[in-house]
């Protein structure tokens, strides 16, 4: 799954925003932001995996995930 995050539409930055993603395969997630790998991840009991974000986002930033 790949994602692009930006500020909101009165150009606020989004700070730690967090991401929740449903659909992904059984198995361990593995995230990247811009290439730099994202550790703050939890798979939740309904099989969603919930993301936090740990930066301060103000353009447009790639997000990259993959189950392994």
């Amino acid at each position: 799954a790949r994602a692009v995050l930006g500020g909101d539409l009165h150009g606020a930055p989004l700070v730690r925003p967090l991401l929740e993603i449903s659909g992904l395969p059984p198995g361990k997630p593995l995230v990247t932001l811009e290439g730099r790998l994202v550790e703050s991840l939890t798979r939740l009991k309904n099989g969603n995996v919930l993301i936090e974000i740990p930066a301060r986002i103000e353009q447009p930033t790639t997000v990259n995930v993959r189950v392994e």
